[in-house]
Parts: structure tokens; C-alpha cells; sequence
């Protein structure tokens, strides 16, 4: 796939999940001004939003340092060397369990999404600045 579609198609995903987001973020914090309101179902839908934006904004980074090819390359390797590494150890927090897992699982999704991508390697522009 040539570069310059495989980086509209990366930031689009990308977008989504940033969107995804901030929209779970602004639904807690209307819900936080709201008396009586159930806040569990909302702070899992933030941490699940979180846990799969953070992948995509580490790949942003790295495209915009390494270019398309490289830095999603470098993105990929590093997830599934997370996803490897982490054993399932418990806190005594069960919030921080669940963002654990929903970082896990932001990362086997990521992992997904862009199992199919293969970049040529003649073009590989950055981000626009």
C-alpha cells in the first residue's frame, strides 16, 4: 500500500478513537454535575475509550518522528511486546485493574486494526506539521 493512503487510513482510525474519547470523557463529566447519577457505566466507557486511543496517539508520534512505514512498524512491535510481557497481577484497586485490562485490550485492538497494513517501502512521508 502506498504510504500516503496507508497514512490517511491510520490517521482516520486514529481520529476515531480520539473521538470515541472525548466523547466518553464529556458523558462523565456532565454525569460528575448531575446529582444521583450512576458513574460506574461511565468511567468503564472512559477507560475503555482510553485504553484504545493510547496506541494510536503513541503511532502518531512515532510517524511524525520516523515516518508511515517505520513508525508504525515501531508502534506494532512495542504493543505486542506489551501485550507479551504483562502478566495478570491484581492491585487492590479495582479501577486500576480495569484500566490494565482496557490498556490491554486498546492494544490487541490496535493490533487488529492494523494487522492487514503492509507499507511500500519506496514513500514513507511524516505527519504535516
Amino acid at each position: 500500500m502506498d504510504a500516503k493512503i496507508a497514512l490517511k487510513r491510520l490517521t482516520t482510525r486514529a481520529t476515531s478513537a480520539f473521538e470515541e474519547a472525548s466523547s466518553a470523557r464529556k458523558s462523565l463529566t456532565e454525569a460528575l454535575t448531575a446529582q444521583g447519577a450512576y458513574l460506574d457505566g461511565r468511567i468503564d466507557a472512559v477507560l475503555v475509550a482510553e485504553g484504545k486511543a493510547k496506541p494510536w496517539v503513541e503511532l502518531l508520534k512515532r510517524i511524525d518522528r520516523h515516518g508511515v512505514r517505520e513508525g508504525l512498524a515501531k508502534q506494532r512491535a512495542e504493543s505486542t511486546e506489551v501485550l507479551l510481557q504483562c502478566g495478570f497481577s491484581m492491585s487492590t484497586s479495582p479501577v486500576s485493574n480495569a484500566a490494565r485490562m482496557a490498556d490491554q485490550d486498546g492494544l490487541r485492538r490496535f493490533l487488529n486494526a492494523t494487522d492487514t497494513i503492509e507499507i511500500d517501502a519506496d514513500e514513507t512521508p511524516a505527519l504535516a506539521g
